[in-house]
């Protein structure tokens, strides 16, 4: 670091200055997930007046993913993961309340009333996409298991990122506020928020032709395919690298 960490005020410095230098550090896949977190928040014109409860999901969806992209820039890995996380389930809760928008759907007696409980809401969406829209919900649902299996929860593998100790050459351990960087893992990280937003859009674009209740922005058809197609060219280009070969390698040999 640039930065002496000792104090909160080097923290919060320090937290700006990574954030200021991700568009050089990491190139195309932070202009990627800014573009894509961008459409997120743009790709609506607008939205019919008895879809409230639509708006207050959606009005998640588009903070805790710019605030997925920022974490992740920098340096927060999981906080980055569990932002994305309410990403995913509030945007299956988004497409759930446009194309069933009756409040009795999340409140136990309609206006009012006390909300549902989470779980009911969840189980609810999660059940309706599967059957409606099952393309979408299966992509929701890998992107959703691996962060519940890794950093949803505390996770002796992800401690490595902010503990550093060589007993053969270190008489302290280092344990860091920052992630430890790596590159390669920043920039799939950047892919990976990307992708969830081209979902998600894709995902309330597909329920809007089922249950109306919105228009698309002007440019939304010019937009999205060329959003999809960079998606693709940065996954190809991960996949040809030796790092996703080698990691490929290990996983097909533990399977055995």
């Amino acid at each position: 670091m640039d930065v002496p960490i000792t104090t909160l005020e080097d923290l919060f410095l320090q937290d700006a200055k990574l954030l200021q230098q991700a568009p050089e550090k990491y190139g195309q896949h932070f202009g990627h997930a800014c573009e894509a977190t961008a459409l997120l928040s743009m790709f609506v014109k607008s939205v019919s007046h008895d879809r409230e409860i639509f708006l207050r999901y959606m009005s998640h969806v588009k903070k805790h993913h710019t605030l997925a992209l920022m974490s992740t820039a920098r340096l927060h890995k999981i906080q980055a993961m569990m932002n994305l996380r309410i990403v995913l389930e509030s945007g299956a809760n988004a497409a759930y309340a446009l194309c069933n928008p009756a409040a009795e759907n999340f409140l136990t007696g309609g206006p009012g009333t006390p909300a549902k409980k989470t779980e009911v809401i969840l189980g609810k969406s999660y059940k309706w996409l599967a059957a409606t829209l099952p393309d979408y919900s299966e992509a929701a649902k890998a992107i959703k298991g691996r962060i519940n299996e890794t950093t949803a929860h505390s996770n002796i593998v992800y401690t490595q990122s902010t503990f550093k100790f060589d007993a053969a050459t270190d008489e302290v351990a280092s344990t860091t506020f920052f992630d430890i960087e790596d590159p390669y893992f920043v920039k799939t990280d950047l892919w990976q928020i990307a992708n969830a937003a081209v979902g998600v859009i894709g995902m309330i674009a597909a329920a809007s032709e089922i249950g109306g209740g919105l228009v698309l922005a002007d440019n939304f058809t010019e937009r999205m395919p060329a959003m999809m197609a960079e998606n693709e060219r940065l996954k190809a280009e991960f996949m040809e690298g030796e790092r996703y070969k080698a990691a490929a390698a290990l996983i097909a040999q533990g399977a055995k």
